[in-house]
């Protein structure tokens, strides 16, 4: 089971290096773990953290689209919009815009289909990762002097969570965190409610090009489920959308539905097999056949409209993180999509745990 990719799409936003300097990620002097995020945002203890952890997210929200430093420039660096990050540029096989699809893979940086899907996103991680930890810092030293100092060492604890989704308590569904339109949280202003940034993302620029009348969110209320032939089309100012309706609307019955099913028919088994697999070919991708041979040049620029991406004869940890983005964004929602998944917010929280499992693999 593979990601769907657009044949169709063309660079609007062009990227360069940010005016405050490259963008380099910096080792954390100290170690502390990246926590479940059911313990992450339920725990009391973790609650400064948490705080910190909001307020960051919508901070890299809210930077200008052009800086690098914002959402928007991270999340395309894995897929749309197909623009080269932070100035790099010059690199054939890294990069592709839409000018050059011939030279090699699809236009975005990301790995999938090949041995380097895992420690491909592992960096990606890390990059989103420093980024809110910074503006943790940043945030934790405008509280007022009676909470500055818990909010200083929460800032300096802060790592990007994971969410277990095999674990047994995802077959109740999905983490409230991610379906609530708004949170409370303690700011240096006091204790408020906010909009909750990791419910979705809204698009500071048009993403994609318009499909055929009743395909865009702006024909909501009569809008239609694309076909995956071609990307979705986020105009400005829509959000990322989960299982949408006709009225452009998440429908969270329907994604915990699927969620719960999943989880015991499907995630569970899957992460059981796949760690009884030792051989990092098979383990690493769905690209490889089980007589170690690839199957073909899958992202060898982009594939044709209504092209089968192949997968692995066996249960391959992509396999696996495959059926999350599919059932997780189910029809017309963004996670669905490879080139315009990097956008949910929920991408970072399942390859975080992806991240996790390959370590856990590795350890193994």
């Amino acid at each position: 089971m593979g990601l769907s990719h657009s044949s169709i799409y063309h660079s609007s936003h062009v990227r360069s290096v940010t005016t405050s300097g490259p963008v380099i990620v910096e080792p954390f002097s100290d170690l502390y773990p990246r926590l479940d995020i059911w313990d992450f945002y339920i725990n009391e203890t973790y609650r400064p953290q948490f705080d910190l952890f909001i307020q960051s997210y919508q901070s890299i929200y809210d930077r200008p689209y052009e800086d690098m430093r914002s959402f928007y420039q991270v999340a395309g660096i894995h897929g749309l919009p197909y623009s080269a990050y932070d100035g790099v540029v010059d690199d054939e096989h890294e990069y592709n815009n839409d000018t050059d699809w011939a030279k090699g893979r699809w236009g975005g940086y990301c790995h999938h289909g090949d041995i380097l899907f895992a420690t491909w996103h592992r960096p990606y991680m890390l990059l989103i990762e420093s980024l809110l930890a910074n503006e943790a810092k940043q945030i934790a030293l405008q509280y007022p002097d009676n909470e500055k100092e818990k909010y200083v060492e929460a800032a300096k604890q802060l790592r990007h969570p994971y969410w277990d989704w095999a674990d047994e308590k995802s077959i109740k569904g999905v983490p409230e965190i991610f379906l609530t339109p708004e949170i409370e949280i303690n700011s240096p202003q006091g204790k408020k409610k906010v909009k909750n940034p990791l419910k979705s993302y809204t698009l500071p620029v048009n993403l994609s090009y318009p499909l055929e009348k009743g395909q865009n969110p702006t024909d909501k209320p009569n809008y239609k489920i694309p076909n995956k032939t071609y990307n979705l089309f986020t105009p400005a100012g829509y959000p990322t959308v989960r299982y949408p309706n006709s009225n452009y609307e998440d429908q969270n019955d329907l994604l915990n539905q699927n969620v719960s099913v999943y989880v015991s028919k499907v995630f569970r088994p899957g992460l059981y097999q796949m760690f009884h697999i030792r051989n990092y070919l098979h383990f690493s991708n769905h690209g490889v056949r089980s007589d170690d041979t690839q199957i073909g040049n899958i992202f060898g620029g982009h594939p044709a409209p209504l092209e089968i991406v192949g997968s692995a004869h066996f249960a391959s940890f992509e396999t696996t993180h495959d059926v999350f983005h599919l059932i997780f964004g189910g029809p017309g929602g963004h996670m669905a999509y490879a080139d315009l998944a990097g956008f949910d917010p929920i991408f970072y929280f399942h390859h975080v745990n992806i991240d996790r499992l390959f370590a856990l693999w590795q350890g193994v």
